[in-house]
């Protein structure tokens, strides 16, 4: 089961890769900062996470490296709030 804990993990890994842009790592602490607010819902993070990656993974300047990273951080989210609808 992934939980929110787990999702910061990748993040932070992600954010010490090399291959990872500055301007997506930005976005990637903005994403932490925002898991991490206990004043909203779960569901309510991971849906704005999820469209915020979704828009850096749009992004043509990165690499298909980074891309499949951030789709993968994405596929996890998924997980996330599938995890806790059930």
């Amino acid at each position: 089961m992934t939980d929110i804990i787990e999702v910061i993990d990748v993040i932070k890994e992600l954010c010490t890769e090399k291959a990872i842009p500055k301007n997506v790592r930005s976005v990637l602490e903005e994403i932490e900062e925002l898991l991490l607010d206990n004043h909203k819902e779960l569901a309510v993070k991971v849906n704005s996470a999820s469209q915020m990656i979704e828009n850096i993974s749009l992004d043509p300047n990165i690499s298909s490296f980074a891309r499949t990273q951030i789709w993968e951080l994405s596929s996890i989210l998924e997980n996330l709030i599938d995890n806790n609808n059930n």
